[in-house]
């Protein structure tokens, strides 16, 4: 709901404690009904019954949430070499309690089966739902590389189903945490500091769920209604609320989300600590059309009623946050590891026989030839060495080409396999490969057996010069954007330009996923008769944080070049911290929105890489949640022939922008024949004069009736050229 200082996480335990006592000790006991009478959650009033029963609750919730603050400050930082702290996977086993009175609530292993891969899917964001996201959202909607399993081993080491189902006398459970103790006709919890515990049982009063907060207790865990537990596919019994939205929702208390509202009451002062949901007035109910706004944000895109962590219907929900991933992330490094460390011991493989596409080599980003040499890494995910299998492959939705692997691979074991070759077309495609018959049978977890990736073939390579000005509607034109987690990327934006109405930006000062990278990647460019060639471009930055302060942090930008398809990079420009910044004060806590005169020209040599047939130039950003980031004006040009050199440096253009008269002075002798010339974007010559050059020369032009606009100035000599752009404003 707004960004988070580090004064806010430096808050001494007294303070953060008053402030959970000030947020919560008004809300009432009883949680209160929506007008069907369903209670959506009762976390709160669960929070009230463990602080009756333990008077230093608020102290050790606010240690925790002291811990979890600063975690996501070190989650958000980089390292100045440009190799950041990136997101972890976590994998977390769990026990599933199924706590029934009579056949109708005792939940079926299927049924518990299908509530897990709909959690599943909810928090690595391959929910079915997802595109329903409404795109303003999109960007910070995330993959929260948290999973969870089943476990395989109870705490004993004997093999389990990972469901446990007591029959009991009890007619209902409430939030007084019975439902967990076999003395009260609950069922007792397996270790909780090395499995998540989940109950469902007939809850009463309305009442669909309650989830805990760390710290890890003796309660630590989650409770949902029995009718809730079930998929979008295989749902429970309580519609609109048994698509296992509930257990999606609950869980998030687990890792120490707040509800979205912030638990205000509807006074828009509450805080769920999260910097990218919109400020929200209350729980909402049913499924609103967006955008929908309330009184605490009446306008623009309203609020966010399809986050897991508001009352929505299950089939409304669809999407975490970037910075929801961080608190969740933070809660598991900082207070929940040794149950996150378990599942490798008690989520063992479950089956003998589980081969599985593990990821994609190639194809993937820019491919410079219709002919593809596929290479995927083949993973044994069962317990029985593998020998054989069919690896299926194809592009788009081609049929399957299939290749026969024959091998050895040990439980846990991978393999990189190179498939035959393959032709497609120009253009963007997606490559999937799945595996099949290990070991001529059948694989017990087809879960894992498929994976794809997407990628480009560019067509023929383009002749320099190549010039960008972020003008083209069409983002990015010309470029392949690389965005690996779905989220914030490059974006054009006319919200701060160098010359032009726009430049494209990475907005890292709302994007909290620390360690993502970024890139645009040019399609190929034809070096192979160039002498010598440079790239410029423009760059706007400002820090988020003082670069003298003893722990700091900043983005950073890469410039590579690849001169071999993208197989490797060479990194001629590298720049972070104070050496990227364009403004002084070198940092501000606003977010940073340049003027004109607060960018700076980057000219970056590319003549070490030549000749290439088919140069790759990439932008490649690595995020650490400080502040926004700009480009624009990208030229790339070359020089051709043994005794030219490049003449950019010495051709100025001016004024710019211009009303209409346009002066472009070289500076520079003894250069021979000049030839200028005036194209619009359309590339259609506007005016022309030549000169041949012995001493510094001033070409005037009127460009007076010419409408506005982009125009760019080409300058080609015997000794070298040079393509400028002018930008007429009236």
């Amino acid at each position: 709901m707004k960004k988070i200082t580090f004064s806010v996480v430096l808050l001494g335990a007294g303070m953060v404690c008053s402030l959970f006592v000030n947020a919560q000790s008004v809300l009432p006991i009883q949680a209160p009904a929506n007008a069907e009478g369903i209670i959506r959650c009762a976390q709160v009033q669960h929070d009230n019954y463990l602080r009756s029963q333990d008077p230093n609750f608020d102290a050790k919730r606010a240690e925790v949430e002291k811990s979890i603050q600063e975690g996501v400050k070190k989650i958000i930082q980089s390292k100045k070499d440009g190799n950041p702290q990136t997101f972890a996977q976590y994998t977390i086993p769990i026990v599933f309690h199924v706590v029934y009175n009579g056949a109708g609530q005792n939940v079926t292993d299927a049924k518990v089966q299908a509530a897990i891969l709909q959690l599943n899917q909810d928090w690595s964001r391959t929910n079915s739902d997802a595109g329903n996201t409404p795109a303003p959202f999109q960007a910070v909607a995330v993959d929260m590389q948290i999973q969870f399993c089943l476990a395989t081993k109870d705490p004993s080491g004997n093999p389990t189903t990972g469901i446990v189902h007591k029959s009991t006398t009890a007619t209902s459970f409430t939030t007084n945490d019975f439902i967990k103790q076999s003395a009260n006709g609950g069922d007792d919890p397996w270790d909780v500091t090395k499995y998540l515990n989940i109950w469902c049982g007939n809850l009463g009063g309305g009442l669909l769920g309650y989830g805990q907060f760390p710290p890890i207790s003796s309660s630590y865990g989650t409770v949902v209604h029995y009718c809730t537990v079930g998929s979008l596919t295989n749902p429970g019994t309580c519609p609109p609320f048994g698509y296992g939205r509930t257990l999606s929702h609950e869980i998030g208390h687990c890792f120490n989300l707040y509800h979205i509202w912030g638990d205000d009451g509807g006074a828009c002062t509450g805080d769920d600590l999260v910097a990218d949901t919109p400020n929200q007035a209350d729980a909402t109910s049913g499924c609103y059309s967006f955008p929908h706004t309330d009184g605490c944000t009446p306008s623009g895109n309203g609020i966010m009623y399809m986050n897991y962590m508001d009352y929505s219907d299950d089939n409304c929900y669809n999407m975490f946050t970037a910075g929801q991933k961080a608190r969740c992330q933070s809660a598991i490094a900082n207070n929940l590891m040794s149950i996150a460390n378990n599942a490798v011991i008690v989520c063992g493989p479950a089956a003998a026989l589980d081969a599985g596409i593990n990821s994609i080599v190639s194809p993937s980003g820019i491919a410079c030839s219709t002919t593809l040499t596929p290479k995927v890494i083949l993973q044994n995910y069962g317990a029985t060495t593998l020998t054989s299998c069919t690896i299926n492959y194809k592009v788009d939705a081609n049929p399957n080409t299939q290749f026969s692997w024959t091998g050895s691979l040990a439980s846990a074991a991978s393999a990189t396999v190179t498939l035959p070759n393959m032709v497609t077309t120009a253009g963007t495609h997606t490559f999937t490969s799945s595996t099949s018959n290990p070991n001529a049978g059948t694989d017990g977890n087809p879960g894992n057996d498929q994976n794809t990736s997407t990628f480009t073939v560019a067509g023929a390579a383009q002749n320099p010069p190549v010039v960008d000005g972020i003008e083209s509607a069409t983002f990015p034109a010309g470029w392949t954007l690389n965005n690996p987690d779905a989220s914030a990327t490059w974006t054009r934006t006319d919200s701060a330009k160098k010359t032009g109405s726009y430049s494209m930006y990475m907005g890292n000062y709302w994007y909290s996923a620390s360690g993502q990278v970024d890139e645009l990647t040019s399609n190929p460019i034809s070096m192979q008769s160039a002498t010598s060639a440079q790239l410029t471009f423009q760059v706007a930055y400002q820090l988020y944080t003082d670069p003298n302060a003893a722990t700091n942090w900043s983005d950073t930008l890469k410039v590579q070049v690849s001169t071999d398809c993208g197989a490797t990079w060479s990194t001629p420009y590298f720049k972070y911290s104070s050496n990227l910044t364009t403004v002084t004060p070198v940092f501000s806590t606003a977010e940073f929105f340049p003027t004109t005169s607060q960018w700076r020209l980057e000219t970056v040599s590319l003549t070490p890489y030549l000749p290439a047939s088919t140069m790759l130039v990439k932008f490649r950003h690595t995020n650490d949640y400080e502040n926004n980031m700009y480009v624009d004006d990208i030229n790339i040009t070359s020089v051709v022939g043994i005794e030219e050199t490049d003449i950019n440096q010495y051709v100025s253009v001016y004024p710019n922008p211009s009303s209409g008269a346009v002066a472009v002075y070289i500076n520079a002798g003894d250069l021979g024949q000049a030839d200028v010339k005036i194209t619009n974007v359309l590339g259609e010559v506007i005016s022309q004069a030549s000169e041949n050059l012995s001493v510094q020369q001033k070409f005037s032009f009127d460009l007076s009736h010419q409408p506005q606009g982009m125009y760019f100035i080409n300058v080609k000599t015997p000794a070298g050229s040079a393509v400028k752009k002018v930008m007429l404003s009236r």
